[in-house]
């Protein structure tokens, strides 16, 4: 059910859109997983349910969805400081974003239109399958020269009976059923698809697709390593607000950094220490786990400003977590925006209230989003 891809060798390596063969056209896993697959089925993902075709007789189908190990992602993540979307394995998992659509064992198409659109970044971490026999080519509307299929879309019967000129679902749902319609079996078949997707949505949505290497991109003239995205953006923003309201510059030293990054529960401090003092940053954005009810902390030692996402927080698992990169990337450089607010704060008394503000802010977030019982 591959397509196949020509290398510059004339070389063909396939291309499997739910990763679970190895030696395809996906570059090398990092470290011990290159040559290994990078996806695996989900236990209960795999569905088989029969529909009829034209004729009645009943035909098997199969749903099946597969996501990305866990330990090749902590492998990816140790790559990048930055969105794991961004690196190869993720810019590849990009171009087979879609259900795959299977007859016979020959993959027909890849269709992005079933997977949930407020998914576009992660949806290209999990894979979903549907495959049919010949006999249900008239439901499926496979085309003559068998590449394509044209019945099988993303629709809803409660959103196209009033389209379809009907008063009610129902009254939509028995005409279909008096022709004897293949619109129903899609139907049935959409929802199954959308099922097995909730089920792989709930696994990628526990994965954390940040990068947890500090070590970017060497510089063009050779030096220090590049900043992540976020970070580089949030300290030119820092660097411009400096020219106008100037606070104190950083006279922190690589000890007293590593042991504030260390406190605070940061990884790799000695690298994220380095890093920050190589190129001068008077901002560092870190998300983590948090005993605590804020949603987001900041601290400032020195001309330095330690920024801490709370990823325990129910604001970072139900929203931020879900969204796009660019858009996660604009809600962190906002939240610097509240930390250059407090490094700013001359009146000990007001940055108590700032930091009360804060935490209360976490705790009101908490109860708002918080939807258990």
């Amino acid at each position: 059910n591959s397509l196949y891809i020509v290398n510059e060798e004339h070389q063909f390596s396939a291309n499997d859109p739910l990763y679970l063969f190895k030696d395809t056209s996906l570059p090398d896993l990092p470290a011990e997983f290159a040559g290994e697959s990078m996806f695996e089925y989900v236990d209960d993902s795999e569905y088989d349910f029969y529909i009829p075709d034209e004729h009645g007789v009943e035909q098997k189908v199969t749903i099946r969805g597969s996501v990305l190990k866990k330990s090749v992602l902590d492998a990816i993540r140790a790559t990048t400081s930055g969105f794991i979307g961004s690196t190869v394995w993720g810019k590849h998992a990009a171009k087979n974003y879609g259900l795959s659509i299977v007859r016979s064992g020959r993959e027909l198409a890849l269709s992005p239109e079933f997977i949930n659109p407020s998914y576009k970044d992660k949806g290209r971490w999990y894979g979903i399958e549907i495959s049919f026999d010949p006999s249900l080519d008239n439901i499926f509307g496979v085309t003559n020269n068998k590449q394509h299929v044209v019945n099988l879309k993303m629709m809803k019967e409660s959103e196209d009976y009033e389209r379809e000129g009907f008063e009610s679902e129902q009254d939509y749902r028995s005409d279909l059923l008096a022709n004897n319609d293949p619109k129903l079996r899609i139907y049935e078949v959409v929802r199954h698809i959308k099922e097995v997707e909730q089920k792989l949505i709930k696994r990628v949505d526990t994965y954390n697709l940040k990068g947890t290497s500090v070590i970017g991109k060497p510089t063009v003239d050779g030096g220090a390593p590049e900043v992540d995205p976020v970070n580089s953006a949030i300290n030119q923003k820092n660097k411009e607000r400096e020219e106008l309201h100037p606070t104190a510059p950083a006279t922190i030293t690589k000890e007293e950094l590593e042991d504030q990054l260390k406190t605070t529960g940061v990884d790799n401090a000695e690298e994220k220490a380095k890093t920050i003092l190589d190129h001068q940053l008077q901002v560092w954005v870190e998300e983590q786990p948090m005993a605590t009810e804020a949603f987001f902390d900041v601290s400032t030692k020195k001309g330095f400003t330690l920024l801490q996402i709370n990823s325990n927080h129910v604001f970072s698992k139900n929203i931020l977590s879900k969204l796009p990169e660019s858009q996660r990337e604009a809600i962190e450089i906002c939240l610097a925006g509240w930390a250059r607010m407090e490094r700013e704060c001359v009146s000990e008394k007001k940055l108590k209230q700032l930091e009360m503000a804060r935490r209360d802010w976490g705790q009101l977030l908490d109860d708002y989003l918080d939807d258990e019982e």
